[in-house]
C-alpha cells in the first residue's frame, strides 16, 4: 500500500465517523423534540373534576371545575342515574376556563 492508500483509507474512516456523529446527533435532537412537545402540552393541559351536589328520585346536580393548567374545550361526560334510560344523560360545554365551575342540573325526561 502506497502513501495515497493510507490517506484514502483515513479520509475514508473519517468520512464514516463524520456520519455516525451526525446520524447520532439527528437522533439525540428529534428525542429532545419529542420531549419539549411533551412538556409544552402537558403545560396547559386541562384537567377536569366531576363532583356530585346533590340527587333526588328524578334528577342529579354535579359541578364540574377545571383543575388544570388550560381552558378545556368541548367537554363531554354521562352521567347516570336510576331515573334516567341506560345510556344515562350527557352534559356538554363549549369552553371551560382555568379555575371556573360549572354547575348543572339534569332531569329526567
Amino acid at each position: 500500500m502506497g502513501l495515497s492508500d493510507w490517506i484514502q483509507l483515513g479520509t475514508g474512516i473519517v468520512l464514516f465517523l463524520t456520519l455516525l456523529a451526525i446520524l447520532w446527533y439527528a437522533y439525540e435532537t428529534r428525542v429532545m423534540r419529542k420531549q419539549i412537545d411533551r412538556d409544552r402540552l402537558f403545560a396547559v393541559e386541562p384537567t377536569i373534576t366531576i363532583e356530585p351536589r346533590g340527587s333526588s328520585t328524578n334528577s342529579v346536580t354535579v359541578k364540574l371545575v377545571n383543575v388544570g393548567r388550560g381552558p378545556a374545550f368541548n367537554i363531554q361526560c354521562a352521567v347516570k342515574h336510576p331515573a334516567f334510560d341506560m345510556l344515562g344523560k350527557f352534559i356538554q360545554l363549549h369552553h371551560l376556563p382555568v379555575g371556573v365551575s360549572h354547575e348543572q342540573t339534569i332531569h329526567a325526561d
